[in-house]
């Protein structure tokens, strides 16, 4: 069968409209891709810190003009405390050919030692400057706010000449008593940390002084990290004096100071008192006592919410007359089982019975009686029984050193005489107790274990 040959070519038309709109269209016009700006996120402020009421509102510098002079802000500083830096968005990436997806903001690396220390010398001081030790500056790192990078507490001190913000000069006990010594104006630096770069957030005076003893960090709760107190200490002429910055995080924010002024007569502890996680501190005192002699009052200041506050006070040389006399009287009267449970913490005749000891060998043993009599020849019970008289040494003074194992404690030498008219010199050990503000405050125990 023959075809018409004006079908054909009309069949044809088509094809060839269609081959002739496709080549001439570019190919990148279907295939190219709109890039959408990604907004920059508005300023982002962040709280500023409270302070207590005697120290200056801080002056902060954000990362990127941490070159500029201390207490000179320019137009892009931070204009309040604690505020950090804007950031500016990183633009989301384009799928990979493996479908991996990059993170928009890689988390910055953490900031080392080395490397705050590179960003301290790069900073320009005015007046103040890091204490160095050994080429290093004074600086303690700890992370407050919890997110992983830490802050930066450094020490400065107001010289003209910066050799003397050396360790060795400000630490020299000579200019105590040197003819034209001067103080030196020492202040604390806080800075935060910014994606692992520091900016000034607030500056802490510390005060005039003549000799640098000591600059440590103190955690003040076992449970919460953020709870820490920064120690700065002195020496005076009078002896040491040392000052409590405590802060709390993430707000990074001074909760409060506390000094403490030492001397021959007054000592300072901080520990744990009563063992609920948190630091105290124990002051001991001494002083001339009408009827006693030498008297050690003891007082415990206690932390209540963001500052430590006098909770406890009680005696010690009173005290253990006191206690001294109890024994002897229970002693005498052959009231040796109430005599185990008054003398005797429970932890002590708790250890020494897991050792297979009854209650009146291990009072045997605790007392210094073995020291002249074998238990396993004489009779404890009949010993006690026949107790005629004790005679402890007079107690004019706090006796208690603080021993190797961190207790308090003395050794303990006195005279037992038994009916029968022997007598003997009995030793122990008295220890008093980590809390001595409980029911018991002093315990004896064994000499020698």
């Amino acid at each position: 069968m023959t075809t018409d040959p004006s079908i054909k070519q009309i069949s044809t038309i088509p094809l060839i409209l269609l081959f002739v709109i496709l080549t001439s269209v570019p190919l990148n016009g279907c295939l190219s891709i709109q890039h959408t700006n990604i907004p920059k996120s508005s300023d982002h402020k962040t709280s500023s810190p409270e302070v207590s009421l005697d120290v200056e509102q801080p002056t902060v510098s954000s990362p990127q003009n941490k070159n500029k002079e201390i207490g000179k802000p320019g137009p892009n500083d931070v204009e309040r405390a604690g505020e950090k830096p804007s950031v500016t968005d990183i633009p989301e990436k384009t799928k990979s050919s493996t479908n991996s997806i990059p993170p928009i903001n890689p988390k910055a690396p953490i900031l080392t030692k080395l490397e705050a220390i590179r960003q301290i010398r790069e900073m320009r001081y005015r007046d103040f400057y890091p204490i160095m030790v050994s080429g290093s500056p004074l600086m303690i790192l700890y992370d407050l706010t919890g997110d992983g990078q830490p802050e930066l507490f450094l020490l400065t001190v107001k010289v003209k000449n910066r050799a003397n913000a050396k360790i060795g000069y400000l630490s020299d006990y000579a200019r105590l008593f040197s003819e034209n010594k001067e103080p030196i104006d020492f202040s604390l630096y806080l800075y935060g940390n910014h994606a692992g770069k520091l900016y000034l957030l607030k500056t802490y005076n510390l005060g005039k002084r003549y000799v640098f003893k000591s600059f440590e960090k103190l955690r003040l709760s076992r449970k919460n990290k953020a709870l820490i107190a920064i120690v700065v200490g002195f020496q005076t002429q009078n002896g040491y004096e040392k000052t409590l910055l405590n802060f709390t995080g993430p707000s990074i924010k001074l909760l409060s100071r506390f000094r403490i002024k030492e001397n021959l007569s007054t000592k300072s502890t901080l520990t744990d008192i009563d063992n609920d996680g948190v630091i105290d501190i124990l002051v001991q005192e001494k002083a001339m006592e009408e009827g006693v002699g030498y008297e050690t009052f003891l007082t415990w200041y206690r932390w209540q919410g963001y500052r430590f506050v006098e909770y406890k006070s009680t005696n010690v040389v009173r005290n253990l007359r006191i206690f001294l006399e109890n024994v002897k009287r229970m002693l005498i009267n052959g009231k040796y089982r109430e005599l185990l449970n008054y003398a005797v913490d429970k932890k002590i005749i708790s250890k020494l019975k897991k050792e297979g000891e009854n209650n009146t060998n291990l009072l045997f043993r605790i007392l210094g009686f073995d020291t002249f009599f074998d238990p396993s020849i004489s009779n404890p019970k009949t010993l006690f029984s026949n107790i005629n008289d004790v005679t402890f040494p007079e107690i004019l003074e706090d006796p208690f050193t603080k021993q190797e194992d961190g207790n308090w404690g003395f050794k303990i030498s006195y005279r037992v005489s038994i009916q029968n008219g022997i007598s003997f010199i009995a030793e122990s050990k008295i220890l008093m107790m980590r809390n001595p503000f409980g029911k018991r405050q002093f315990s004896f125990t064994l000499l020698r274990k």
